[in-house]
């Protein structure tokens, strides 16, 4: 596992950590500079009201959901 992956994993719990504490089952994060700074993903939106991509946090899992021109 490289350093960049250690980096974004700090991150991510600390965000569990958050998810555990306000008691929430899971958090949604559109917003580029969000998403970016959690998992790396860098691809902008072309628009406010438009994400090109979308992290889905559990407790336990998180996914990180694009359309396809991003996959």
């Amino acid at each position: 596992m490289g350093r960049d992956s250690e980096f974004y994993r700090g991150r991510i719990e600390q965000a569990r950590i958050l998810l555990a504490e306000q008691d929430l089952d899971a958090i949604v994060i559109g917003q580029p500079a969000n998403r970016e700074y959690l998992s790396g993903f860098t691809w902008h939106d072309e628009s406010s009201s438009a994400s090109v991509g979308w992290i889905v946090l559990t407790p336990t899992d998180g996914l990180l959901l694009t359309n396809f021109n991003h996959a």
